[in-house]
C-alpha cells in the first residue's frame, strides 16, 4: 500500500516537474521589477540621462511606466524585450536619423510612435526628423499640457489590448469579445490565462522569463509567487493539449517560455477533446 501511495504521488508530481524545475532557483519577483501591462510603457532616449522633464511628465500626468536610456543600443534592447508603447527622443543628430530609419525597417517597430523633442524651432530639422520616420516633433519651449496631449494621441493608436489576432483555423484571439479559437475549436480560458495567451500570441516565438509571465498574470501592482505561476502555466498547457496544440507552448529550460504557433496548421481538432470546448459559430 505504501508503495502504491508513493507511486501515485510521484506520478502526480511529474505533471508539475517541468514548470517547477524551471522556476526553482529563480528569485521571487519583486514589486519594483514588474511593469503591469495595463500602464502605458514609455521609453525616453536622452543623451545625458539627466533630462527628466519628459519622463516626469509621463509619470505624473499619465501614470505611465517610464524608462530612460542614454545610448541607442540600450534603447534597441528595451524596444525588443519591453515593447514600449511610445519612444520619446530628447535630442537629434544625423546618426540618430540613420538609427531611426533602420528601426523603421524592422517589422516589429513599423508602427511604434516616435516623438522627438527638439531644442530649437528649426524647419530643416523638422523635415529631417519626419523623413527619418518620426511621427511628431515638438520644439522648445513647450508646456507639459502639449506634451501630454501629444503622447495621449499616440496611446490611442497603440492599444494592443484590443487587437484581434490570427484566424480560427489555427489561432484566433478576440480581446473585445474575450474569445479564443485554437485549431478551429473555441476554448474557454480564465481571465488570467486569457491575458497570458493574448500577450504571448502578440509576440510569437519570443521567450518570456518567469518575471515577465508574472507581470502579465498579475493584477496591476500585485505579484505572483513562483508556485502560482507554475500552476497557471500547467493549466494553459493542459488546455492546449486538449485541442491537440500541446507543442505550441514551449519551455526554454533555465530561461522561460515561448508560444510557437505553426504557420499553417489546418489539422482539425480532436473529437475527443475535454468538455468546455465547442465549435465556433
Amino acid at each position: 500500500m505504501l508503495v502504491l501511495l508513493i507511486g501515485g504521488a510521484l506520478n502526480h508530481a511529474a505533471h508539475y516537474s517541468e514548470v517547477f524545475g524551471l522556476l526553482a532557483g529563480m528569485r521571487q519577483p519583486q514589486k519594483e521589477d514588474l511593469e503591469p501591462i495595463e500602464r502605458p510603457r514609455i521609453l525616453v532616449l536622452s543623451p545625458s540621462g539627466a533630462s527628466t522633464f519628459a519622463a516626469d511628465a509621463m509619470l505624473h500626468h499619465l501614470g505611465a511606466s517610464v524608462r530612460t536610456v542614454m545610448e541607442t543600443d540600450d534603447a534597441e534592447r528595451l524596444l525588443d524585450i519591453w515593447r514600449p508603447n511610445i519612444l520619446i527622443i530628447t535630442f537629434w543628430s544625423g546618426a540618430l536619423g540613420a538609427w531611426c530609419r533602420g528601426l523603421r525597417g524592422k517589422l516589429f517597430f513599423t508602427d511604434l510612435p516616435i516623438l522627438v523633442l527638439g531644442d530649437r524651432d528649426d524647419e530643416q530639422e523638422v523635415f529631417e526628423v519626419l523623413d527619418a520616420g518620426a511621427d511628431a516633433y515638438l520644439a522648445q519651449p513647450f508646456g507639459v499640457a502639449l506634451l501630454v496631449s501629444q503622447v495621449q494621441s499616440f496611446l490611442g493608436r497603440s492599444n494592443w489590448e484590443r487587437r484581434t489576432i490570427g484566424d480560427k483555423s489555427t489561432l484566433c484571439i478576440d480581446p473585445v469579445a474575450q474569445r479564443v479559437w485554437i485549431r478551429g475549436q473555441e476554448v474557454h480560458l480564465t481571465r488570467r490565462l486569457f491575458r497570458l495567451m493574448h500577450y504571448l500570441a502578440l509576440h510569437p516565438d519570443r521567450m518570456f522569463s518567469s518575471l515577465e509571465v508574472s507581470t502579465i498574470l498579475a493584477e496591476r501592482n500585485q505579484t505572483m509567487q513562483s508556485n502560482a505561476i507554475a500552476v497557471q502555466i500547467y493549466r494553459l498547457r493542459k488546455t492546449l493539449e486538449a485541442v491537440g496544440a500541446d507543442t505550441w507552448l514551449e519551455t526554454v529550460h533555465g530561461f522561460g517560455y515561448r508560444l510557437v504557433v505553426p504557420q499553417s496548421d489546418k489539422t482539425p481538432p480532436s473529437s475527443t477533446a475535454h468538455g468546455g470546448f465547442h465549435e465556433p459559430p
